[in-house]
């Protein structure tokens, strides 16, 4: 699901999937209709796309060994952007790409049964 990570030109790494945000914009497009302005959509997606890594971080982090869990605490602890620690949990899990397909659909599920959003 996502591409491997890559550089820019500060040589931070970049995970945003294109997949992932178009994914999401096309919840947020199931659940108010197509008439909603591409500004809101816009502006959903980018919070959904926050939720969605903070939920990756959360899911996971069960499935990594002692010593990347310790490093992911760390990682957290000093607020490293979350590139970072979504680059470690790629490297530390898994079959990650298949899991991440799990968190993703169990998203849009309660995204879409959530009634006060």
């Amino acid at each position: 699901m996502f591409n491997p990570p890559t550089h820019n030109q500060s040589d931070k790494v970049n995970l945003r999937d294109d997949r992932v945000v178009s994914f999401i914009k096309q919840m947020v497009r199931e659940k108010y209709g197509p008439s909603m302005s591409e500004d809101n959509l816009t502006k959903e997606a980018e919070m959904l796309y926050e939720m969605f890594t903070e939920n990756l971080v959360s899911y996971f982090e069960p499935y990594v060994s002692e010593e990347a869990n310790n490093r992911l605490n760390d990682l957290i602890k000093k607020s490293t952007d979350k590139n970072t620690v979504l680059a470690l949990l790629m490297e530390s899990v898994d079959n990650f790409e298949q899991k991440i397909v799990q968190v993703l659909v169990d998203f849009r599920n309660s995204y879409l049964k959530d009634k006060n959003v």
